[in-house]
């Protein structure tokens, strides 16, 4: 590659330093849509086949979903140069092959360059000696009697390795048979443990997180009764006799301690804070992880050495899971946000950090006694609701003769629709113990004249609910497949508006009824702002709206109010939607879930540390601390304006709340302590025209435990 910038339109590609430039400004660029269009660039007006691209940008050994790598890559890079598929300027479509791109290249003095593809080195080639007098190439003499020996030996070894490479491969596994073991209805998360006669895991009860345990063949839970108020498990000990837990919730950073199976005091394992864990097969070492960081110490706790550091405050380590002969361990990278996870590998003193299955999203995986086995969840799909990855269980069977097949071969063991996450084997590995949430929800209208909660829309399985200005039309995100759809109040008319892979939430209508503005997300992808016609067609990308959530319009419809996380804190931006420029809101710093009265005099919101409401006057311009009470989601404004309702905590009450600018103290108007949410966001409430409140109400059934039978040759 030729050293300086390469310029094309209004950009400039600097190959060496990995940057794009826009008229001298740097333009945020991921690594895989960069390196998709250094390789576009370096083609120079010829054709990149797919199979190109996926050469460079995963390798031939790759078991990555290419096909929707590369469209994201590609709308990504069309996204920063303002291009527009239909009518190109920079990357041209050659469908069914492959893309080219079309501008015209200059170098730094402004003529037309020509960009020089790298060209391997040749091999020095090494003449044979020449046999003297001859002229030709000197061949070695064997004697005649050592050649037919060496033939009959080459006969033989070529048989025998005929035979080893000619014999079948084992058959792949495969589930046989899944049995359900709880049937409890409660929320579970977490890691699971056995000790082969029964399965422990950590459930919601009364509001905390408890641990419990059911029979292998399945039963009503058993409680585990700890000293503490919340409880995560992380694993079992590899003698089965202590449990490995947390003091504290799950996806926290707690005490660990360890807790007899039999019953009995815990044991504080050190100083040790984490938020997973796993014990070596010989019980004498200790991995664990506390934010993007993955620790090694010996069992009480001691002697920690940090291994392996991921600076970025987005990205969690999680499952440190040891070989079955304590030689290596594995850990994934998850990115909280993006709900991407990649799998890493490290020898037991934390040396030689490499990737595993590069590309693909897993997690939870679990290797079988005898090294032979690594099963393990993947996805490249989201749904709403906790957990978003809706991933499949997949084994990966390594090698094991010298002769024979060694490197690892992958084989999925369910399909969904069902999906199942966190999963362990069972003591004699015939049965793969793990769980899954049946998620649906029923939309419920809060009746302000009897107080009652009555079905809407036949008790429609939906949420984010929004109604068009003229109440005459709604737009909903279907639960739990995230999909974007709208219709007319009485739910006729229906269109779907988008499609997976895109997860959408929070739709919002324009003031005149034209647009609907969303928040939606991809597999590994930042939250963003799009805008779609009522009518359907393609969702239109924000720019500059990453990680943005809970728009909101301002009354003339010319700009749009989002809350952003930056550097692991939240505040409010606003969109100018004819000048596609964005800036920040002021004094916003720290606040989250933005509302604005459809009179345009005041925004609603709520401070990231304690949900508190803080009010926003355009009058006299500032902001100010409004009502005491803790705010569980998005307010919702009532059609005049006068009036913010919500889902909020006061005095120990959760329930729907309503209050006014002129107030401090908000009205209580229904109860909902045992009331039960759906949803991707938890406790989201709409309003109907009439300010009657919208709830989704969980009737999925929780999480439950399951064995998966399985074949394993």
């Amino acid at each position: 590659m030729s050293a300086g910038l390469i310029k094309f339109d209004e950009f400039a590609l600097d190959c060496d330093r990995y940057e794009l430039l826009r008229s001298g400004d740097s333009v945020k660029l991921e690594k895989l849509p960069m390196e998709l269009l250094i390789l576009l660039v370096q083609k120079q007006s010829n054709l990149v086949t797919r199979p190109e691209i996926i050469t460079r940008l995963w390798g031939d050994d790759t078991f990555v979903d290419t096909e929707h790598g590369i469209n994201t890559a590609v709308r990504k890079i069309r996204t920063v140069l303002r291009d527009d598929p239909e009518q190109p300027r920079f990357v041209q479509t050659v469908t069914g092959k492959g893309y080219r791109f079309i501008a015209p290249i200059t170098n730094g003095n402004g003529a037309a360059q020509e960009v020089p593809m790298p060209v391997p080195a040749p091999l020095p080639e090494k003449p044979l000696p020449e046999r003297e007098g001859t002229g030709h190439p000197s061949l070695p003499v064997r004697k005649s009697h050592s050649r037919a020996s060496l033939i009959v030996a080459a006969l033989v070894a070529s048989a025998i390795l005929m035979f080893l490479f000619l014999r079948p491969s084992p058959p792949p596994p495969r589930v046989t048979h899944t049995v359900q073991l709880t049937s409890d209805g409660r929320w579970k998360f977490g890691s699971l443990a056995t000790n082969g006669a029964y399965v422990y895991f950590e459930e919601v009860v009364n509001d905390h997180w408890k641990l419990a345990a059911v029979p292998v063949s399945g039963g009503e839970p058993i409680p585990i009764h700890t000293p503490f108020q919340e409880n995560n498990l992380l694993g079992i000990s590899p003698d089965k006799s202590r449990l490995l837990i947390g003091e504290g919730m799950p996806i926290s950073e707690n005490a660990l301690w360890e807790l007899p199976v039999l019953g009995g005091t815990p044991r504080r394992i050190g100083n040790v804070v984490a938020h997973d864990a796993s014990w070596s097969p010989d019980e004498k070492r200790l991995a664990y992880v506390n934010g993007g960081d993955v620790f090694l110490a010996k069992a009480d706790g001691t002697d920690v050495i940090k291994v392996a550091s991921n600076s970025d405050p987005g990205m969690w380590a999680w499952s440190p899971i040891w070989s079955s002969d304590g030689n290596r361990l594995r850990f994934e990278w998850y990115q909280m946000r993006q709900h991407i996870a990649r799998l890493w590998e490290t020898d037991a003193n934390g040396r030689n950090l490499h990737p595993v299955l590069p590309n693909w999203s897993v997690c939870c995986g679990k290797w079988t006694h005898d090294g032979k086995y690594y099963v393990f969840g993947a996805w490249n799909g989201l749904e709403s609701g906790m957990p978003f990855p809706s991933p499949n269980l997949w084994a990966m069977r390594m090698g094991s003769s010298l002769f024979h097949q060694t490197s690892p071969e992958l084989f999925q063991l369910t399909t969904g629709p069902t999906h199942f996450f966190n999963q362990i084997l069972s003591t004699d590995e015939k049965a793969i113990f793990t769980t899954s949430t049946r998620k649906q929800g029923e939309l419920l209208r809060y009746e302000k004249k009897t107080g009652r909660l009555l079905p809407y829309l036949r008790g429609l399985s939906a949420e984010s609910v929004s109604f068009s200005r003229d109440g005459k039309w709604i737009a909903y995100v279907k639960f739990p497949q995230g999909e974007l759809w709208r219709s007319r109040t009485d739910g006729s008319e229906e269109l779907q508006l988008t499609s997976p892979p895109l997860l959408t939430h929070a739709p919002n209508w324009s003031p005149d009824g034209k647009q609907i503005a969303f928040s939606g997300q991809r597999a590994g992808e930042e939250w963003q702002l799009y805008l779609i016609s009522a009518d359907g067609g393609v969702p239109q990308p924000i720019a500059q709206t990453d990680t943005a959530l809970e728009s909101t319009w301002s009354p003339n419809g010319r700009s749009l109010l989002f809350q952003i996380f930056e550097n692991g804190k939240g505040r409010l931006r606003k969109v100018d939607l004819n000048q596609r420029q964005v800036s920040d809101f002021p004094g916003s710093e720290g606040l989250l879930a933005p509302r604005w009265t459809q009179n345009g005099r005041y925004v609603a919101a709520a401070k990231e540390t304690n949900g508190r409401l803080m009010l926003f006057d355009f009058k006299i311009g500032v902001w100010a601390q409004w009502a005491q009470v803790e705010v569980d989601h998005v307010p919702v404004w009532s059609r005049d304006g006068t009036t913010l309702y919500f889902v909020g905590l006061l005095n120990k009450i959760r329930g729907i709340y309503r209050v006014q600018p002129n107030q401090r103290t908000p009205q209580l108007l229904t109860d909902l302590s045992d009331f039960q949410f759906a949803g991707s966001m938890g406790t989201g409430m709409s309003l109907l025209p009439d300010d009657e409140p919208l709830l989704l109400h969980d009737v999925g059934g929780g999480t439950e435990v399951y064995a998966l039978y399985w074949d394993s040759p």
